[in-house]
């Protein structure tokens, strides 16, 4: 797995290159910077730092961002499918019409983000924070909350909520 900076990755994507897939961008640091439509898929974004980028349009499918920090970012119609975010944390973002299908969500945590229209099918849920966040129209059966935190959180049948949803 080739290993790259994250200047590097700001150099390759302004020549136009947008293939990323399967690089090791482990403790990358990004911010302010547009890589909409950018594919990152199987690349390990452990411990990565994102603050203000444009991110919409990515794929992420198969990537790990275990622990990773992300805040402002636009992560609209991102592909997560089958991505492991165990341990993220999501601030003030954008990610309507994500696709969390089979996704790992383990402890991660969502907060004052837009969710509307996301797809959390076969997402493995447990520990997962929800607070102040938008499910509006997500698809997500009600049964695989179970376990998750959710803090004045809209879910997708616009009911807001302030409680543990257990087994």
């Amino acid at each position: 797995m080739a290993e790259i900076t994250g200047e590097e990755l700001l150099a390759h994507y302004a020549a136009g290159e947008r293939d990323f897939s399967g690089i090791n961008l482990r403790d990358v640091k990004l911010q302010y910077a547009r890589l909409s439509g950018i594919n990152l898929s199987r690349t390990v974004l452990e411990n990565a730092r994102l603050y203000r980028i444009d991110l919409s349009g990515a794929d992420l499918s198969g990537a790990r961002l275990v622990d990773a920090r992300i805040e402002d970012v636009d992560l609209s119609s991102a592909i997560f499918s089958g991505a492991d975010l165990d341990g993220t944390q999501i601030w003030n973002s954008s990610l309507e019409g994500a696709n969390f299908e089979n996704a790992i969500l383990v402890s991660a945590g969502m907060e004052n983000s837009r969710l509307n229209k996301a797809n959390f099918r076969g997402a493995y849920l447990c520990e997962t924070f929800f607070t102040r966040c938008i499910l509006q129209d997500a698809i997500v059966d009600i049964n695989e909350l179970r376990g998750c935190y959710l803090t004045q959180t809209r879910l997708p049948d616009g009911e807001i909520v302030t409680n543990v949803i257990e087994d």
